[in-house]
């Protein structure tokens, strides 16, 4: 086999495959764009087989003539059958459609009746085949010009097919007026007739992944163009730049982007690319438009042909001849459809619809995108409102509390200085049930001194700038503790202190922390004939846990959650005295250091109270000093 036979036998097989593939393609959905690809490889089809069965002459040479007669008559319709195609997406000149038809008609009729041809016939032949071409070719550039991803490249690649069938049949007809160039020209019309038929079979009946790969490489443009940008950028300029994408990529006239509106209760405008014809926020009331958002499904049709004037009435006002209507949509809701429109229908309306599917579930994610921001914004918004409300009255309640304690003060310091006035001269002449009165009043006077100078603590640690600074727990717990030693003259404490770390915070806080908890854990340990207190931690890398334990009276832990509360108390004044506030301040304390509080106890056996600071930096400075012992010095023992 030489390789003009293999060329011709590949070029063969080509044009009956994509016969075979674009014939199922129109009986799988017939339309007229369709039935026009079909007849125009059905005719290279037949071509094909009448070539072959020429191959073996019998012996009716009449009958063989004839059936070469019609593989010249198929070869010279293809420049009409390809006109069809172009009219299927734009008009076609009166002249250039009746030129088509009348040179059809001739070159038949010279085919059937003269023969042979004279040479200056075959070269009219030629001309008006290629002329044809061209304009056909001149067309598929533009309509690939106007469009892109998968119609741009099969427009392209029709186009292509167009201008190398004009080549070869030019070269054909070369060799006609020039015979000795034949051997020449006849390898490289092999050649050529060979990308013919690749061309077109990838721009007219193109494989699955090579349309697949067209529209992946439109919708990455796509996303960088257009789903890009979202970031503090608001939705409708999305919907805008959508629009204008959408137009691009099918070679519309015009684009809209329509969505439900659930406060007005129907579709409207909201983004488009001809703001004048369709403004956002126009409503929406197209049949065909409702459609497709209620049964979310694809629509593309002609107009008046597939939809009715009273269907589509925007494209009529538009003045569209076709329109094609993809819902957008998600797995929470159905948002509104994409609607394009088009002077004339799409080449490849299937094609089309695919790449507008993809654009609108990009649309469908940016609209999520965009509602989820915009209800994070409102919350944002509504808990910025809360948080300023709450600093306000937190702010309010913290003056209110310093300016009573600090007002209360002073009368109660002239009904205390009163009381004792009245008992330091008149107790001798009052009885005794008068003069437990008056003690009582002075008690229960200097109670309230108390609580006063523990509110004004409160509300000044709630006010007061920390002072950061590396603080040694070990050393402050040490000061703490011995502050308490003239308390314990009577009283067996035993004291189990670990080594404590170096922490971040305002060391005068702190110390009221630690003094707080210790005094608690002394207080509430002083019914045991010894009481056991251990000061302890629990090492992290960010944050250490410190502990205060006790054996005293303990408590019930479903009132844990009132330990921590202003004036909460677990226990009657006159069991264990306090106003209630320190354990609110140990909270206050450790919150503004950015550490947690809490506490476990159980009746009769102790309570442990817990609290977190951070750690300077990565290391602490106990690293390896282990726990003191009672041979060291780490126990104490209270006085007996």
């Amino acid at each position: 086999m030489t390789l003009n036979e293999f060329l011709t036998l590949i070029t063969q097989v080509t044009l009956v495959l994509i016969a075979v593939l674009t014939l199922a393609n129109y009986i799988r959905r017939r339309d007229q764009t369709r039935l026009d690809i079909a007849l125009l490889f059905g005719a290279f089809a037949y071509m094909v087989f009448i070539q072959r069965l020429l191959l073996n002459p019998g012996p009716n040479a009449e009958l063989n003539r004839w059936l070469g007669l019609t593989t010249q008559l198929a070869l010279i319709a293809h420049p009409y059958l390809l006109l069809r195609l172009v009219l299927d997406f734009r008009p076609v000149p009166d002249s250039v459609w009746w030129f088509a038809i009348i040179g059809l008609g001739v070159s038949w009729l010279l085919l059937l009746f003269v023969s042979p041809l004279p040479l200056p016939v075959m070269v009219a032949f030629v001309a008006y085949f290629v002329l044809v071409e061209l304009y056909a070719a001149v067309a598929f550039v533009h309509g690939a010009m106007m469009s892109a991803g998968v119609t741009h490249w099969r427009m392209t690649l029709a186009a292509s097919g167009s201008v190398l069938l004009a080549l070869l049949v030019l070269g054909i007809g070369v060799t006609l007026v020039f015979p000795s160039s034949a051997p020449l020209f006849d390898t490289i019309n092999q050649f050529i007739g060979l990308f013919v038929v690749l061309a077109y079979y990838a721009g007219f009946a193109p494989p699955f992944w090579l349309r697949r790969y067209w529209q992946l490489s439109e919708m990455q443009r796509f996303l960088r163009q257009t789903v890009g940008p979202w970031t503090g950028e608001p939705i409708a300029a999305t919907l805008d730049r959508l629009c204008q994408m959408t137009m691009q990529a099918v070679g519309g006239m015009a684009a809209m982007v329509v969505l439900w509106d659930d406060e007005a209760g129907h579709l409207q405008i909201r983004a488009s690319t001809d703001s004048n014809a369709l403004p956002a926020g126009r409503r929406v009331e197209s049949p065909v438009v409702w459609r497709s958002w209620q049964t979310q499904a694809s629509l593309t049709g002609h107009i008046p042909t597939e939809f009715t004037v009273e269907e589509a009435p925007i494209a009529v006002d538009l003045g569209a001849q076709a329109t094609m209507i993809v819902p957008i949509l998600s797995q929470e809701r159905a948002w509104g459809v994409l609607q394009v429109f088009n002077r004339r229908k799409s080449l490849f309306p299937i094609d089309d619809l695919n790449l507008l599917t993809l654009f609108a579930e990009q649309t469908a994610i940016a609209l999520g995108y965009a509602t989820l921001v915009s209800e994070q914004q409102t919350l944002i918004q509504k808990l910025s409102w809360r948080t300023q409300q709450l600093e306000e009255a937190y702010s309010e309640l913290e003056s209110f509390s310093y300016s009573v304690s600090h007002d209360l003060r002073a009368p109660l310091r002239h009904v205390s200085g009163y009381m004792e006035l009245l008992q330091k001269y008149v107790a001798e002449s009052l009885d005794e049930k008068a003069n437990r009165y008056i003690r009582i009043s002075l008690d229960e006077a200097r109670r309230m001194g108390i609580l006063i100078d523990d509110l004004l603590a409160f509300s000044r640690f709630g006010r007061t700038e920390i002072h950061w600074t590396e603080v040694d727990t070990d050393q402050l717990v040490c000061e703490v503790v011995a502050g308490f030693e003239p308390e314990l003259q009577n009283r067996q404490v035993q004291w189990h202190i670990q080594a404590l770390p170096v922490v971040c915070g305002d060391r005068a806080m702190l110390r009221l922390v630690w003094s707080n908890l210790i005094s608690n854990a002394l207080k509430f340990s002083r019914e045991r004939a010894q009481a056991e207190i251990e000061i302890g931690v629990m090492l992290g890398e960010a944050t250490h846990t410190f502990f205060v334990r006790d054996n005293g009276t303990g408590f019930d832990m479903q009132y844990v959650g009132q330990l921590f509360g202003v004036f909460q108390r677990l226990h009657k004044a006159a069991e264990f005295e306090g106003t209630g506030i320190g354990l609110a301040t140990v909270r206050r304390v450790v919150q503004r250091h950015g550490g947690q509080s809490w506490a476990e106890g159980k009746e009769g056996e102790g309570a442990t109270f817990y609290f977190t600071l951070p750690v300077v930096g990565a290391e602490t400075a106990v690293a390896n000093r282990g726990v003191r012992s009672e041979d060291d010095g780490g126990v104490k023992s209270g006085g007996t």
